[in-house]
């Protein structure tokens, strides 16, 4: 199940990259749930799974649940799911592998299964999809198991249409919708891969809002809490466009960490799309950073979804010390902390605005203006000099900028100063907090 405070941070853990980040390296006291992925289901109905899948579970699930964090087992995956139709449309097969799944969940320790067949393509699929998860719900209840389902679905009607909401949002814990791919080797122009609003340059209409709020809560009523908004540590280059929506030769999947590596690109930040973007003359890449994270974040904290969910955990992996985007993601679903991009305004200098109102009992904003692209740190200091709390450590483009800060409960009433810095500027402002 969710935490009910909607401050679920859920990591897709592939099999694949467990010689390179062990789960030693995750941080499964600050998440909620890992998703170890991929197990899937054979012809014959039983459990398929590579040989090596179940060699990291014991260590895998004795770190996460001393941690109290849970971990979910899922079946399916992009190239993993050419039986499911077969096998959901046969009683006996769905029956066996329902079975399987149930025992390895109760051997293992795993506490969820989550459904990520990729995709339904049909109404017949939509029907047997709904009697695998029925079924699969009344197996679980017959063995008195704790054990919680989950499915992943796409962002839009194409093949949400074959997911039946009304029906499954009865028996599981949450919906996993994969904002993201929204552009890619499939399409016809190069793009955003995972938008958080319109882009109004961006020719189809696609975007984790409309994914979020229009399609899966407003059209298939499915209430916030019990969505979950994907974020990509991952991105797409298009080679042969120098912008989004371009024509291109080829895309190429991208990790986070090897988008660091590239050098003799230009950023550049989208405030209608809150991405980012790099180029260079035949290049486009599309990824997203600590700042677009962060806005996805805030997104999901506002609409009181029932948390962020990431593919996957590993991609921004430098060492253990250095995890960018998860970093982010868990300090910003656990705070109350907002940035608003405001606008293209601009200063002759970097400057900081006082903060309004001031004093204040909640919450308070400030506004920064950039004259260039920069490294900026934003920290709280108590009247002592103590370090409070840190807003944001990253680049962030020329422009103006709200930023909000909400006192936390365990913050006293006091003087505190807001400290900016750059690498040749530092400003204070003083505020005065009165619980």
């Amino acid at each position: 199940m969710l935490r009910g405070d909607g401050q679920n941070i859920i990591g897709y853990y592939p099999y694949w990259v467990t010689d390179f980040y062990s789960p030693n390296n995750i941080p499964t006291s600050q998440m909620t749930h890992l998703v170890h992925s991929f197990m899937w289901p054979e012809a014959d109905g039983s459990v398929g799974h590579p040989d090596q899948f179940f060699s990291i579970t014991p260590s895998l699930i004795n770190i996460a649940h001393n941690n109290n964090c849970k971990v979910m087992v899922s079946i399916g995956g992009a190239g993993y799911g050419i039986h499911f139709d077969a096998v959901f449309a046969d009683a006996e097969k769905r029956k066996k592998f329902i079975n399987e799944l149930v025992e390895i969940c109760q051997d293992y320790g795993y506490d969820g299964i989550d459904i990520d067949w990729e995709q339904p393509d049909s109404h017949t699929d939509k029907q047997n999809l709904n009697l695998f998860v029925q079924e699969l719900s009344d197996k679980i209840a017959d063995n008195l198991a704790e054990i919680s389902i989950s499915i992943a679905v796409p962002a839009s009607d194409w093949r949400g249409k074959y997911y039946d909401a009304a029906f499954l949002k009865n028996y599981v814990s949450w919906f996993g919708v994969m904002t993201y791919d929204f552009y890619g080797s499939w399409s016809n122009v190069s793009g955003h891969n995972s938008s958080l609003y319109k882009d109004p340059g961006d020719p189809q209409y696609l975007t984790i809002d409309s994914a979020i709020r229009e399609y899966w809560h407003n059209t298939k009523k499915v209430p916030y809490n019990q969505l979950v908004s994907g974020i990509p540590f991952y991105g797409y280059k298009f080679a042969g466009a120098a912008g989004p929506y371009q024509n291109f030769t080829s895309a190429t999947y991208v990790s986070y960490r090897d988008i660091q590596s590239l050098n003799q690109y230009q950023y550049i930040w989208n405030s209608d799309a809150r991405v980012p973007y790099r180029i260079n003359s035949n290049t486009f890449i599309t990824y997203d950073d600590t700042l677009s994270v962060r806005y996805k974040c805030e997104y999901a904290r506002e609409k009181k979804l029932g948390g962020v969910m990431i593919w996957e955990i590993s991609q921004d992996f430098f060492n253990p010390d250095e995890q960018p985007l998860l970093n982010t993601v868990i300090r910003e679903m656990h705070k109350t902390t907002a940035i608003i991009h405001a606008g293209p305004e601009i200063s002759t200098d970097f400057s900081i605005s006082q903060n309004y109102p001031n004093p204040f009992n909640a919450g308070t904003c400030f506004k920064i203006t950039i004259a260039d692209d920069l490294q900026l740190q934003l920290s709280i200091y108590d009247i002592n000099g103590h370090p409070t709390e840190t807003l944001y450590n990253d680049k962030i483009m020329a422009g103006t900028y709200d930023f909000l800060w909400t006192a936390h409960q365990n913050i006293t009433s006091g003087v505190y100063f807001l400290k900016a810095k750059s690498k040749n500027n530092v400003q204070s402002v003083k505020m005065v907090y009165l619980k």
